[in-house]
C-alpha cells in the first residue's frame, strides 16, 4: 500500500538521461491511495527513449484511489496502463498531456529552444506528445472525469470508450 504521501509514485526525466533511459518498467499489484496529489505521475520521460520498447513502464492491476488530485498524470509520458481500477480522485483518473522538449542550457550542443515554453505547430517535431495504451481499465466516481486528454490522445482512440469500463464518471 502506498498511501499518504505527496504523490505516491514519482517518474521523472531527471531521474535518466541517454544512457540510462526509463524503460521496460512494471509498476504492478498496488493500492496507490490517500495521496495529497496525483497517485502515479509521470513527466517528460519521453525525451530520453531508446526506441527499443513501445513503451516505458506499463501500470497493471493497481488500485488507485481518493489521491488528492488525477489518480494518474501522464505529461509526455509513453506508458501502457491496464486492468487499473481508478475510483473517487479528486482530478481525472487518468490526465494524459503533450509537453515541449526541456530546454538544456549546460549543453554545448544545438539543443531545442522553445522560447515560449508552449507546444505550437512549428515546434511540432521537438514536442513529446505521448499516445499511451489505456486498455481494460475501470473508472469509477472520479471527481473531474474519467480521462482527460491535452493536445494529444491514445494510441487505441478509435476504441478507447469500449477498451474500458466508466461508471458514474465520462471519458473526457
Amino acid at each position: 500500500v502506498i498511501k499518504n504521501n505527496a504523490v505516491g509514485i514519482r517518474v521523472e526525466s531527471d531521474l535518466s538521461d541517454e544512457e540510462s533511459p526509463i524503460e521496460d518498467i512494471a509498476i504492478t499489484g498496488n493500492t496507490i491511495e490517500d495521496n495529497d496529489s496525483d497517485g502515479v505521475r509521470c513527466a517528460e520521460t519521453m525525451e530520453y527513449r531508446s526506441g527499443s520498447y513501445p513503451y516505458e513502464v506499463t501500470l497493471d492491476s493497481n488500485t488507485i484511489t481518493g489521491n488528492g488530485d488525477n489518480g494518474v498524470e501522464l505529461v509526455g509520458c509513453q506508458w501502457e496502463v491496464t486492468n487499473n481500477t481508478l475510483e473517487q480522485n479528486t482530478g481525472w483518473g487518468i490526465s494524459v498531456a503533450a509537453t515541449e522538449r526541456s530546454d538544456d542550457p549546460s549543453s554545448t550542443a544545438t539543443v531545442y529552444d522553445n522560447p515560449y515554453d508552449a507546444l505550437s505547430p512549428q515546434n511540432a517535431d521537438n514536442d513529446l506528445v505521448p499516445l499511451p495504451d489505456l486498455t481494460d481499465n475501470t473508472f469509477v466516481d472520479n471527481t473531474a472525469g474519467g480521462i482527460h486528454f491535452l493536445d494529444t490522445t491514445a494510441a487505441n482512440a478509435d476504441t478507447l470508450a469500449a477498451d474500458n469500463t466508466f461508471s458514474s464518471t465520462v471519458a473526457g
